[in-house]
């Protein structure tokens, strides 16, 4: 390429930067092509790092550093005359005009890397259609703090909902009538496990409930809403909801849906079935009628055996139902009529998948040796259910324990094993209590006690002014700590050592009082910041818990969770000057 098509090349280019910057810079290689300070080349740099002044071209940066000098001669000397890098005398609009460019560049820095912290910058950079993007392409959910105008930008919500399709919530009313941005939200929908609420539904958040009701009518809509969250059927119109294609697609999914469907739906065979291969809960929102039919209770109980409590007392009583529910799960023999319980055929098989069914066989097997044995293998919490006789068993008893049993059921000389106490402890630490005043006293025995269950230290007091006991005592649990002696509680070194270990340990602790074990509990777990309401206000304490959990923001002052400083290192934004 000749020297004049390079030249032109590179004239070119500059052109198209004064064109996205404005201004009237001097196009000339050679002039004001480079940043006056640094001499960095301004073609190397982001739009957003270059600010203009006149007809010059600056880093932003390097300006915003050489003002900031510039304004501290002022303070001492409040006759100088703002100037820059050129000697030209700066307006108070254009220092102003600087100041903010260049808070907005760190504000979009902090939202690039902590979209949530959107919530913490000040009212008017919530505006900011650079700083707004840049926080929901983070994380969507951050839409809730824009700008209203932002929130009825259809670039802004987009982008929010194609990162997190929860932000349709935030959207504005006109945007969640609008089927493009509905169904570009429910093509972005994560699935996460539904639970059951208080009513015994299943609760899901779903994007049909924030959509508008003219779009909740819309059968397409909805058809793909309930494919892509079975639970959405809830927010579907009545209408809709009496649709058998919706609903089917809906149980599909969500077999719990069958909840919201019509009552005649709940009645329809097939939509019954299908609801219960996908979950067999959803046989509990079935008509009584199909309660009763043994194919569906059949499908419902081979997704889930506990759905047995929810068949007709017809069906409860039957031989193949009940067997196939107890060969799924033993737990289910709760739901059983006691004459069941008592066949052998039934209850055996279960005793051997699971001791849990050992706690509804007669007197004569629950003191059968062997199967005792078989059924604490499985679960040694059914040592409870043995016989006294076997309970004193040195075999059957350590076999409990170690599955999960409780020294709480072991008689009193067994109490004074100390190989069945160690293993106990092992895996229940509050089965110390329990332990033999002797074993009580085993330092080997309380060590293994507090690992699994700190406060068990309580039944272990011989141990309590031991520092390592005590430490791994407070590692597991915090509370631990108020069993420990005066005087580790009064020892300031063992205090930020126990911080640095569980900073729950100033809670309700003397050790809030000591400036030196917050601030090692602080930086162990941020959060810990919830509580010390008194020093929320203080900058060092509260630099170290965002530092450590940017989220412990949310528990600092309103004053400090809008500085820029906090927002920066919650952000883990290290600016070149602030």
């Amino acid at each position: 390429m000749s020297y004049e098509k390079k030249y032109l090349k590179y004239k070119l280019k500059y052109q198209e930067l004064i064109k996205q910057i404005g201004g009237e810079c001097n196009p000339e290689p050679g002039s004001d092509d480079v940043d006056p300070v640094t001499l960095t080349p301004l073609l190397t740099l982001h739009r957003d790092e270059i600010i203009q002044l006149g007809v010059n071209c600056y880093e932003l940066v390097t300006l915003y550093y050489h003002l900031k000098l510039q304004l501290e001669r002022r303070q001492r000397n409040p006759a100088h005359i703002i100037r820059d890098p050129k000697n030209i005398p700066i307006s108070a609009e254009d220092i102003e005009r600087i100041i903010n460019t260049y808070r907005e560049t760190l504000f979009f820095q902090i939202v690039q890397k902590n979209g949530e912290l959107l919530e913490y910058i000040p009212e008017n950079f919530k505006n900011s259609h650079r700083i707004v993007l840049a926080a929901v392409q983070q994380e969507g959910s951050a839409l809730e703090f824009a700008s209203p105008n932002l929130r009825n930008n259809r670039d802004i919500v987009l982008a929010a909902i194609q990162q997190n399709h929860r932000a349709l919530e935030f959207a504005s009313e006109e945007l969640k009538d609008d089927s493009e941005i509905v169904l570009a939200a429910l093509r972005h929908v994560i699935i996460v496990e539904p639970f059951i609420g208080a009513g015994g539904g299943p609760v899901i958040y779903s994007v049909l409930k924030f959509v508008s009701p003219r779009l909740q009518k819309d059968p397409a809509v909805v058809l793909a809403a309930v494919q892509q969250e079975g639970g959405a059927l809830e927010f579907a119109s009545p209408e809709l909801r009496s649709n058998p294609e919706i609903v089917l697609a809906a149980v599909k999914q969500e077999g719990r849906a069958l909840h919201f469907a019509s009552p005649e739906l709940r009645s329809n065979p097939e939509i019954v079935l299908a609801a219960v291969k996908q979950d067999g809960y959803a046989l509990s929102y079935a008509s009584e009628d199909l309660r009763d039919n043994h194919d569906i209770v059949l499908a419902a109980i081979g997704e889930n055996s506990d759905v047995l409590q929810y068949a007709s007392p017809r069906l409860r009583i039957s031989h193949d139902i009940v067997l196939a529910a107890v060969q799924k799960n033993p737990r289910s023999l709760r739901y059983v009529s006691s004459k069941l319980k008592q066949d052998p055929k039934i209850l055996l098989p279960a005793i051997e998948k699971s001791g849990y069914a050992l706690e509804f066989a007669p007197k004569e097997i629950r003191n059968n040796r062997e199967i005792v044995l078989t059924a604490v293998k499985k679960n040694g919490s059914v040592l409870r259910f043995v016989s006294p006789e076997l309970q004193n068993d040195p075999e059957i008893v350590l076999a409990a324990v170690t599955n999960g049993g409780n020294l709480k059921d072991v008689s009193e000389r067994l109490r004074n094993d100390r190989k069945i106490v160690l293993a106990a402890v092992r895996t229940h630490g509050n089965s110390l209590q329990y332990a033999s005043s002797e074993l009580r006293k085993d330092r080997e025995i309380v060590l293994t006690a507090v690992k699994t269950w700190g406060p068990s230290l309580q039944y272990g007091l011989s141990f309590n002014n031991d520092p390592l006991v005590v430490l791994t005592a407070v590692d597991n649990n915090h509370e631990a700590l108020k069993f420990a002696s005066n005087e580790l509680k009064n020892d300031i070194a063992f205090g930020t050592v126990a911080a640095r270990v569980n900073s729950n340990v100033i809670i309700n602790s003397r050790f809030r009082n000591n400036r030196a074990i917050v601030l090692a509990a602080v930086k162990q777990n941020g959060f810990a910041l919830s509580y010390l309401p008194d020093l929320q206000n203080d900058r060092e304490i509260v630099l170290a818990a965002v530092s450590q959990n940017e989220r412990a923001i949310r528990f600092a002052s309103p004053e400090l969770q809008h500085d820029l400083e906090i927002l920066l290192a919650a952000a883990g934004v290290e600016p070149t000057y602030i």
